[in-house]
């Protein structure tokens, strides 16, 4: 049985709102898996799952509850974070298999992709009249979003596992 991600990047509104602003879609790799969360291939460089934000958007909470027991190992990263993560994950796979690397690793290789201010954002997560997700159109970057150019503490990939 395979185990997929469940990525998302919330930001903060400059009411100091959290929001769901985009799915990510990354595939699957149990290497990447690992170092971000000690899910199917634990290693000492494996980071612990942080569990929910503690000010989680409703569209996250959503999806949480919608998922049960069968969405595990939440966790969440700051942008800077997720680059750690994706070094380290470039730098596992270099060690484990030198041969598929003739140059060394790319260490600025990303299995899930980093965002940045002027990141287009289509929509926003929110519920609809049966509280199920929708996406409300929204056009503008994500510095217009968050109203800031500083997106370290107003931006974060939320996400969990499923078997």
């Amino acid at each position: 049985m395979g185990c997929d991600i469940h990525p998302y990047w919330e930001a903060r509104d400059p009411d100091g709102n959290w929001h769901m602003i985009e799915d990510v879609d990354c595939g699957r790799s149990y290497a990447w898996f690992g170092v971000a969360a000690g899910v199917r291939q634990e290693s000492e460089i494996s980071r612990e799952p942080k569990g929910m934000p503690d000010n989680p958007s409703w569209a996250w909470e959503y999806l949480c509850e919608k998922w049960g027991p069968d969405f595990h190992s939440k966790s969440w990263f700051t942008p800077q974070e997720l680059r750690d993560v994706n070094r380290d994950w470039c730098q596992k796979s270099f060690d484990q298999w030198p041969d598929e690397f003739p140059n060394g690793p790319d260490l600025t290789e990303e299995f899930v992709s980093c965002i940045d201010p002027d990141h287009i954002i289509t929509g926003i997560f929110i519920p609809d009249s049966g509280g199920r997700l929708k996406k409300q159109p929204f056009a503008g970057t994500l510095a217009d979003f968050i109203g800031s150019r500083d997106i370290e503490d107003k931006v974060r990939l939320v996400f969990a596992f499923d078997n």
